[in-house]
């Protein structure tokens, strides 16, 4: 089985729910701690609410039902902020606390922001990948899910969370396998 996988909302699901980022997603998406101890989002498309939500720009907000499975699983490695949508409180804000450099750059086929590209704050940065390559080396064997440093709205977990996910059955979950040396 392969040990990493990328971790999205499924677009699939007829009727799904939207949800807007908190006013301060920056924050949320970067390393460091939570910037609060709970968050109040919205809908910007009313709809069937998911098991598994990333909002516009890619903070991933979970269900009740699925929460217990990160507690359980990435302990330290995230943390899970209570969260209302639309004012019902059965969700949670899933804030990826690990982020590490652990794309092969030889193996993977990749652009990086270059100064005229009107974002000299990430000049240098991975800007889009062809072909994305992790380095398993330089992902710490404890760790479970991690985003990559410097691509703040890709998740990634490893086969174990993985299958913890699957096996809930959960809505909106999309699992796509990565490729890894």
């Amino acid at each position: 089985m392969t040990q990493f996988f990328e971790l999205y909302q499924s677009m699939r699901d007829p009727g799904m729910w939207y949800v807007s980022d908190p006013p301060d997603v920056s924050r949320w998406l970067r390393s460091g701690p939570a910037p609060c101890e709970s968050v109040e989002l919205r809908t910007y498309k009313p709809g069937t609410p998911l098991d598994f939500t990333n909002t516009l720009r890619g903070l991933p907000v979970v269900s009740t039902r699925l929460a217990p499975v990160f507690a359980s699983q990435g302990d330290a490695q995230l943390s899970l902020v209570p969260a209302t949508v639309d004012g019902s409180a059965q969700f949670w804000a899933l804030k990826t606390l690990a982020y590490i450099n652990a794309v092969h750059g030889q193996a993977s086929v990749y652009k990086v922001w270059a100064p005229g590209d009107g974002r000299p704050d990430r000049t240098g940065e991975f800007r889009l990948f062809d072909r994305l390559v992790l380095s398993e080396a330089a992902v710490p064997g404890h760790t479970t899910i991690f985003r990559l440093h410097g691509q703040w709205t890709r998740l990634f977990v490893r086969a174990a969370l993985a299958e913890a996910i699957l096996a809930v059955h959960p809505t909106g979950v999309e699992l796509e396998p990565v490729e890894h040396v």
